[in-house]
Parts: C-alpha cells; structure tokens; sequence
C-alpha cells in the first residue's frame, strides 16, 4: 500500500445511509492505495483499489469515522477517457479491502473492545466521475474512538514507565482482537491509537490479517515486531517462538 491523493477533494462530500445520515467528510486522516501494475491486470485481471480514512459529522455534530474503499486505475490508466478506464470495473472489492471489511464485521459481530466498531455499511458502484465508474465503492461508519496515533519515534520519545504502559495495553488489545476471531496483520505501529487517559491501545487497521487459531498466541516478540522493543544486531526474532524469550538484551 502507498500514500496517494486519490481522495482529493472529498472533504465536504455527503454520505447516506438507508437507515441513518447524512453523514459530511470533515477531515481525510490517511489515505493508502494498491495499485496493480497494467500487465498483472491484463495477464490476471487484477485489481485496484484504495481506502480513505475520513471524520465525519452529522446534522446533531456527531463525530465519527467513516471509511471509503474504492476501486482504482491500475498504474499508467489514471488519465485515461472515463470509458476507457470503466472497462476495468469490478462491482467487488479487490482482496486487501474486502479482507479489512471482513476482520471488521467479525471484530463488531464478537465485541471486540479494542478496535473501531462497523455502524453503518454501503455497498455501492462508483459514478460516471468516479475513478473508476461502474466500480465499486463501499461506505463504512465507525465509532470514533479517543487517542493519539502512534509511531515509533513517538512512542521511544515517552519515559520508560510509559513506554511499559504502552506495550502492556498492546498486548491487551491484540488478545482481544483474537479471542475476538481476528489475528493483527501488518505490525505498524501508526495503526495504534493511544488514549493515554485510560492507558488503553485501539488497533485500527487491519491490513493483511488473519482470522485467530490456536497458533494465534501471544509471544513478547510481538513487541519487537511493532517497534516497541529493540534487539540486538543479528537477534533471529522472526520466526521465534517462544511465549517468553529472554529480554535481557533488548532495548526497552
């Protein structure tokens, strides 16, 4: 995934919903995007898509998060006729978005505590001004939670006591997540918010995951993985799988 602008000039646009709305974009938060290479459309008809991270407010100034994936040009089509590039239309999301808004729907239908919760969902096919038109395009609204996001400069910036508050609330929030049915995929820590209030962690994206099995168990490597610890040059922590190696030489 990669940064991009493909959610330029949405701030302002409405969403409805059948059963609730309208909903207006206030602020774009992040914004990644796939896009396929022209020969791997071509030789596999694979495709592209895109996912802006938006809040969102109602008539009532209610605050929350609203989600759009949509379908995008493969690499090199983005300037060409509207109908040359609805012939790549595909009604469904490509693999990454429809996993991401798979994990959610499991994460809300368990009561997963430590993630945003779906409230509202629409599917529906992008317009004849849409990227790609006729392609698919879904709404998702969520709960907006408190917090900061996180990185790791941020996070090695906190004192040590914190930085121990942190990873203790990770640790909370990823066995949530799976005794919730969903393993965290791609370890990043700016998919983390920190409400500092409550010392409480929300995992927030779900790029890549996984659905939990009895192989889903915590192991303290996890913490390396997500750039809140640091081992020694040349330590094998990738496939380690001890629940609790010694930290002796980590950097904490």
């Amino acid at each position: 995934m990669a940064d991009t602008d493909f959610f330029d000039g949405w701030i302002g646009k409405v969403v409805d919903f059948p059963s609730g709305g309208p909903w207006t974009l206030t602020e774009l938060l992040r914004e990644t995007a796939y896009q396929a290479e022209a020969v791997d459309y071509y030789k596999r008809s694979e495709i592209s898509g895109g996912r802006g991270t938006f809040v969102c407010m109602n008539t009532n100034n209610e605050t929350r998060i609203m989600q759009v994936y949509m379908q995008l040009p493969f690499q090199g089509s983005e300037c060409a006729p509207a109908e040359v590039r609805g012939q790549q239309a595909s009604p469904n999301p490509e693999c990454l978005s429809s996993s991401e808004i798979n994990d959610f729907t499991t994460l809300t239908e368990n009561g997963c505590r430590s993630t945003p919760n779906i409230l509202r969902i629409r599917y529906d096919l992008q317009d004849a001004a849409g990227h790609i038109p006729g392609g698919y395009i879904v709404f998702m609204l969520l709960n907006w939670l408190p917090g900061i996001r996180l990185s790791e400069q941020f996070f090695w910036k906190l004192p040590d006591g914190q930085r121990w508050q942190v990873r203790n609330a990770f640790k909370a929030a990823w066995l949530d997540c799976v005794a919730s049915g969903i393993c965290p995929g791609i370890p990043d820590p700016e998919h983390l918010l920190w409400d500092e209030a409550t010392n409480t962690i929300y995992i927030t994206e779900f790029e890549e995951s996984y659905p939990a099995d009895e192989t889903s168990v915590w192991r303290d490597i996890e913490w390396i993985a997500w750039c809140m610890a640091k081992p020694p040059k040349y330590y094998r922590w990738a496939g380690n799988r001890t629940v609790h190696p010694d930290m002796s030489d980590w950097v904490l």
